[in-house]
C-alpha cells in the first residue's frame, strides 16, 4: 500500500461477494466511444454489410471461446451468460434489421449498430420495469454485444486487460466479457458504479471468491488510479485512502477470516450436535449444480433449498423439461442418499425473466410472483413438476412451493401435483422414494395458518428473507428504507415461534432456509425457538456449526422466550449477543 496520507473517504455500496480486499485501485473505463457517421456509396453498401457480418462472426467466435473458458475455469452455469448472448446474435435485430438499415440509410455499420442498440437498450426498460434487476442484466447483455461489435468494426477492441500487480478493479460496470479479460489471480476485489447481487459480474465474483461491492454511484469519478482502497464485500463498505487505524482494522479482519476458515475446516467431519446433545441438521441452499459440490465439501446434510430459477434468468429462455430433468438428476446424484429439496420457480419480485408473456407491474413484490406465476402459467408449472418427478427416480427428493398464501391456493397446487404424479405413474415412471411435499412460509398469513397448512403438507420451510420483508412492509433492496429491515424484529420472531410450534403440534418438520440461518447468533436463536433444521449458503455451514457445537439448547430456549417479550430489534440483538456470547466473524447481522 502507498504511504501517502490523504483524507479517508467512506462509501456505502451493496456487498455482493463476501471478503475483505486491501490494495491499489485500477480504473477500467470500458465505455464504447461514439463513432462518426460516414455515408456509404450505393455500390459499396454490399461490402459494408459483409464487413458487418465479418465482425459478427468474429464476436461469435470470441463468445464461444469465453463460454468454453468460463465453463472450464468456473462452471457450466456461469458459461450460460455467454451462450445467452450468442443466442441474441441469432435474432432478427442482428441478422436482418441492422444489415437492412446499413443498405437503406447508406451509412457505415458502426453508426447503425450504435443507434439500433441504443434504441433497443432503451426499449428494454419497458420489458419488466426499469427498477428490475433482471431488466438491467438484459441491458448489460446489449451493451456488452454493442462493445464487442463496435470493437471489431473499429479494430479498437482490447483483447486483454493486462494487470502486472495485484489490484482492486474499479469500473463503471463489469460486463460478462470483462470477467474473462483479466487474470483473476491478480484481482483482489471489485468495485463498480452500478450492478447488484444478481448481476452477471456478481455471480461470477462469488463463484471465484473475489470480494466485491457494487452500486456506488459515480465511484469511478471519486477514485484515482493507484489510490489505496479497502473494501468489505460483506458490509458493502469501501474506503479511499484509509487511515492507518482503518487499514489495520481490516487487515486484521481479513487475517481473522482466513484463520477462521482454516480452523473451521477441521469441523467438516464432526456431527452437528450441541454441547447438551441435541442434533441440529445443517443443510445447503444452492442455485447451481456447482454449488452442490460445495455442499458436499462443507458437510451439508442435504440440500434444504434448490433455487431452480437461475437457469431461466441466465439463459433467457424457458428451460425445457429434459434440460431441467438433467440438471435435477445431476444434483440428486451428487448428493447420494441425502435429501434434495427442490423449490419450484420463484420468478417475479426482483427476479424477472425477460419474455413477452410477462407484463410490467407497478408493484411486482405484491404481484404475479412465485407460485402465483406458476399457477397462471400452468403449462410451465406442469413441465417443471414432470422434470422433478422424473429426476426423483435417482434419489431422495422433497418438493417445495414458494410464497403460498392461502389454504385455497394450497388445494389448487396439490391438485395439479397429484394429476402430474398420476400421469407419470401410469407411464411407469416412479420415484426412488415418494417425495415429501412442503411449502415455504414467507408471508404473515402463511405463518398464522401454519397449523392448517401442515394438515395438507409434509413439511414447511420458513423463508426469513421474505417473511421479514412482508411482515415489516420493507423492500430490503430499497436503500431509503433498508434500515428498517431487521431479522431481530420481535414481530418476525413471534411468527417464527408460532410456525415452529405448529410443526411440533403436527409432528412435522419446520426448517429455516433464509439468511438468518447463516448468522451464528440468529442460528442459535432459531434453535431456541424450536427449529432443528437450518439451511444456508454452503460456505456458511461451518461457521454455524462452530457456534452450535458450543451452545446449550436449554439456555438458548430461555433466551428465545425472553426475546418474544421485547419491543425493539436493538433490544433483542443486544440481549442475544450478551446472553449467548456468540461472535459473528462478519461482524454484522444477516
Amino acid at each position: 500500500m502507498s504511504q501517502k496520507r490523504l483524507k479517508e473517504v467512506e462509501f456505502q455500496g451493496l456487498g455482493v461477494s463476501p471478503g475483505v480486499a486491501v490494495g491499489r485501485a485500477e480504473l477500467y473505463l470500458n465505455e464504447v466511444e461514439e463513432t462518426a457517421v460516414i455515408e456509404i456509396p450505393p455500390e459499396e453498401r454490399k461490402e459494408e454489410v459483409k464487413r458487418y457480418f465479418d465482425a459478427l462472426s468474429n464476436v461469435k467466435e470470441h463468445l464461444t471461446g469465453d463460454a468454453r473458458l468460463v465453463s472450464k475455469m468456473i462452471g457450466r452455469s456461469e458459461a450460460e451468460i455467454y451462450l445467452a448472448q450468442l443466442e441474441m446474435l441469432k435474432g432478427t435485430l442482428f441478422q436482418k434489421i441492422i444489415p437492412e438499415e446499413i443498405v437503406g440509410e447508406g451509412i457505415n455499420a458502426e453508426s447503425v449498430v450504435l443507434e439500433k442498440l441504443k434504441s433497443f437498450e432503451r426499449s428494454a426498460e419497458g420489458l419488466s420495469g426499469s427498477s428490475s434487476e433482471m431488466t438491467e442484466k438484459h441491458k448489460m447483455d446489449i451493451r456488452d454485444l454493442k462493445r464487442h461489435i463496435i470493437g471489431r468494426l473499429t479494430k479498437k477492441n482490447p483483447q486483454c486487460l493486462l494487470l502486472f500487480d495485484e489490484v482492486i478493479l474499479v469500473a463503471p460496470e463489469l460486463l460478462p466479457s470483462d470477467m474473462t479479460l483479466f487474470s483473476h489471480r491478480r484481482v483482489l476485489g471489485l468495485v463498480t458504479d452500478t450492478g447488484g447481487r444478481n448481476s452477471h459480474a456478481a455471480i461470477l465474483a462469488r463463484s471465484q471468491g473475489i470480494p466485491a461491492v457494487m452500486g456506488i454511484k459515480k465511484f469511478t469519478r471519486r477514485v484515482g488510479m493507484g489510490d489505496d482502497l479497502v473494501l468489505d464485500g460483506s458490509s458493502g463498505l469501501v474506503y479511499i485512502n484509509p487511515r492507518r487505524k482503518t487499514l489495520k482494522r481490516y487487515i486484521e479482519k481479513r487475517e481473522e477470516e482466513i484463520l477462521a476458515r482454516g480452523e473451521m475446516e477441521t469441523l467438516i467431519d464432526l456431527p452437528s450436535v450441541t454441547a447438551d446433545g441435541v442434533s441440529i441438521s445443517l443443510m445447503a441452499n444452492i442455485g447451481r449444480r456447482e454449488d452442490a459440490s460445495l455442499a458436499v465439501k462443507y458437510g451439508a446434510r442435504g440440500i434444504g433449498l434448490f433455487r431452480t430459477e437461475l437457469p431461466f434468468l441466465m439463459g433467457e429462455h424457458f428451460v425445457s423439461e429434459d434440460e431441467q430433468y438433467e440438471l435435477y438428476r445431476e444434483v440428486i446424484s451428487m448428493m447420494g442418499d441425502l435429501p434434495v429439496t427442490i423449490r419450484t420457480l420463484d420468478l417475479g419480485g426482483d427476479k424477472f425473466f425477460t419474455h413477452d408473456l410477462i407484463d410490467r407491474e407497478d408493484n411486482p413484490f405484491l404481484g404475479l410472483r412465485s407460485i402465483r406465476f406458476s399457477m397462471k402459467y400452468a403449462d410451465i408449472f406442469v413441465t417443471q413438476l414432470r422434470a422433478i418427478l422424473r429426476a426423483s427416480a435417482h434419489g431422495r427428493v422433497k418438493i417445495m412451493f414458494p410464497m403460498v398464501t392461502s389454504i385455497v391456493e394450497a388445494g389448487e397446487i396439490l391438485k395439479i401435483y397429484g394429476d402430474v404424479k398420476r400421469e407419470l405413474k401410469n407411464k411407469g415412471i416412479k420415484p426412488k422414494q415418494e417425495p415429501m411435499v412442503g411449502i415455504m412460509i414467507e408471508v404473515p398469513s402463511a405463518a398464522l395458518m401454519a397449523g392448517e397448512f401442515l394438515k395438507h403438507f409434509d413439511f414447511a420451510s420458513i423463508g426469513t428473507n421474505d417473511l421479514i420483508q412482508y411482515t415489516l412492509a420493507v423492500d430490503r433492496g430499497n436503500r431509503a428504507v433498508s434500515g428498517l429491515y431487521s431479522p431481530y424484529e420481535p414481530a418476525v420472531l413471534k411468527l417464527i415461534a408460532m410456525t415452529a410450534e405448529a410443526g411440533r403440534a403436527a409432528g412435522k418438520e419446520v426448517n429455516v432456509c433464509g439468511e438468518m440461518a447463516s448468522n451464528p447468533v440468529l442460528a442459535s436463536l432459531l434453535v431456541g425457538l424450536g427449529i432443528r433444521v437450518l439451511s444456508m449458503e454452503p460456505r456458511s455451514i461451518l461457521k454455524a456449526k462452530s457456534a452450535l457445537l458450543s451452545m446449550d439448547v436449554r439456555r438458548a430456549e430461555a433466551a428465545a422466550r425472553r426475546t418474544l417479550e421485547m419491543a425493539t430489534p436493538q433490544e433483542v440483538e443486544d440481549f442475544l449477543r450478551r446472553e449467548l456470547d456468540i461472535s459473528d466473524i462478519d461482524g454484522r447481522a444477516q
